[in-house]
């Protein structure tokens, strides 16, 4: 009979004090979510409460709890970028109203950009893992158009977000268009 072998990781101190500062640093995070409204209902003004429980779900999220199914640069980027925008949006509602139509377009552009060099860079391997790419591109084109055409917005931002977003579909659709086709099936069990 074959021996088993055991395949995990060995104990050691460096994991043990990583195990317990996360856990400590869960509870410190639980606390400060629910002390935040508290002091922010009783000083009044405006609502920042909202604003530092999305950071510290933000800063869990990304750093102590980091998803690993489809764990990957693009998703990476995409989960980051997506939290930093949710973050500027809570920001220009809540706090400081009027720049948002200006930074988010900027935001979404570079966001693009990013995860286009990070595909090209790895192509072989992001070539099947090319969702968060697609659904990045279409909400940067849907954006465009319905900011564009529902408030009457245009600004450079604007403008370049939509342009990237565009050049990428198209370029897409005709480039990869048998990957893109295998993503969707692959994603959405579309057969």
């Amino acid at each position: 009979m074959s021996e088993l072998r055991i395949s995990y990781p060995s104990k050691n101190k460096i994991n043990f004090f990583l195990y317990r500062s996360r856990k400590v640093l869960k509870w410190i995070m639980i606390f400060a979510a629910i002390i935040c409204p508290i002091v922010n209902y009783e000083t009044g003004g405006k609502a920042w409460s909202v604003v530092a429980i999305w950071g510290i779900i933000f800063f869990w999220k990304t750093f102590l709890s980091p998803d690993v199914l489809e764990f990957s640069a693009l998703s990476t980027v995409f989960r980051f970028s997506s939290n930093t925008i949710i973050l500027l949006v809570l920001i220009g509602v809540f706090l400081s109203p009027g720049w948002l139509g200006f930074v988010l377009p900027i935001v979404g552009f570079g966001t693009l950009i990013l995860s286009t060099i990070f595909f090209l860079i790895n192509f072989s391997k992001h070539k099947t893992d090319a969702m968060p790419l697609i659904f990045e591109t279409l909400v940067a084109l849907v954006s465009y158009f319905i900011v564009r055409y529902a408030t009457g917005l245009v600004n450079w931002p604007l403008i370049v977000m939509g342009s990237i977003a565009l050049f990428l579909t198209i370029t897409g659709f005709i480039a990869f268009h048998k990957n893109i086709a295998s993503e969707i099936v692959k994603r959405f069990h579309a057969r």
